[in-house]
């Protein structure tokens, strides 16, 4: 019969027998080599120990059986990745649990400061982030660049992430270390129903970012025309907004804009030309919308100038019906800021 490789020693790059029983998940032959003396914290020549790979895996079982071995759960690779680090990111939540049990440290950061939280936000692992919040885990702990687990859920658009985020408290403006906070990102990256989110806890939308932009103008930039429509308010369904928001100039053309072809138009169309009924609309389209005047800290331009100089056309006429002002007569005009800007960048 064959002898049993050196259980106590490292080989071809640090890959003992319990390693790579471990990373396959042979629980039985974990339990013999542990009883046949294997050194369960031995690591590979990148750190890696036979935890490390269980966890990363979902090797619930022999994680169980490691862990009452005395293997070091808070034992970390040559980047500063524990155990706990890999399953957060692979959504192990078993596995998590039984490490956070075992006293795994929650907030223990890589080398770029990136805590296991922070993984399991960037890869949507929502039950994770659950538990590690439960488990005291730091919502506001940034990386090196100033990167939290908010700001990394609101870059790629991990709605429920963010949800549960923000229901233990994580700072919807803070800010990385370049000055872009969340609600940006979330705009640039295009992630409506994630803005929404973010100014219905409190972002602020009238903050110029490190590039001179906000959020407004970032959107405008790219042309995302559901960011822009959601950080202006904007609500088709209003019948009092009518008049700026399909930018109409006659009944004809207003009615056309609020009824499909063949239905008949609304019943308060009538009321909406009449100026006595539009002033107090007016009067909160300009409390509402300063963002639509805010100037870049660039080139002094508005959001609809951004988007008139990218050829963003639905968002430049959608910004441009929407700051339509009233003339003294109750006819429409033009503020300077829609006149926009036909440079191109």
């Amino acid at each position: 019969m064959a002898s049993l490789p050196n259980t106590k020693t490292c080989a071809n790059g640090g890959f003992t027998a319990l390693y790579c029983a471990a990373e396959r998940g042979h629980v039985a032959l974990v339990n013999m080599l542990i009883k046949s003396g294997a050194t369960v914290n031995l690591a590979n020549e990148n750190g890696c120990t036979p935890l490390f790979i269980a966890s990363q895996n979902g090797k619930l079982e022999v994680v169980k059986a490691l862990i009452e071995a005395e293997a070091k759960v808070n034992q970390a690779t040559e980047d500063g990745a524990t155990p706990l680090h890999m399953a957060s990111h692979d959504g192990n939540l078993e596995v998590v649990k039984a490490l956070i049990e075992a006293k795994a440290k929650v907030n223990q950061a890589m080398e770029d400061g990136c805590t296991p939280l922070y993984v399991a936000s960037e890869c949507g692992k929502l039950e994770v982030v659950k538990a590690l919040i439960e488990a005291k885990a730091k919502v506001n702990l940034a990386k090196e660049n100033g990167c939290t687990p908010l700001f990394i859920a609101s870059q790629l658009g991990k709605l429920e992430v963010i949800k549960a985020l923000i229901e233990a408290e994580a700072k919807v403006n803070q800010a990385t270390e370049d000055g872009c906070t969340p609600l940006y990102v979330a705009s640039q990256k295009d992630h409506p129903l994630v803005v929404q989110v973010l100014i219905d806890a409190g972002a602020r939308s009238a903050e110029l970012m490190f590039d001179g932009y906000a959020p407004l103008h970032i959107a405008s930039h790219t042309g995302s025309l559901a960011c822009v429509k959601v950080l202006t308010g904007f609500r088709p369904d209003t019948p009092g907004w009518a008049t700026f928001l399909a930018g109409a100039t006659s009944k004809k053309e207003l009615e056309a804009s609020l009824a499909p072809p063949g239905e008949r138009p609304p019943s308060y169309l009538p009321k909406i030309f009449d100026r006595a009924y539009l002033e107090p609309i007016w009067k909160f389209q300009r409390e509402r919308y300063s963002d639509l005047h805010l100037k870049d800290g660039k080139y002094g331009r508005t959001a609809l100038d951004v988007a008139v100089a990218n050829k963003k056309t639905d968002v430049a006429k959608l910004l441009r019906s929407m700051m339509v002002l009233p003339n003294e007569d109750g006819s429409k005009k033009a503020t300077e800021a829609t006149k926009g800007d036909t440079r191109s960048e």
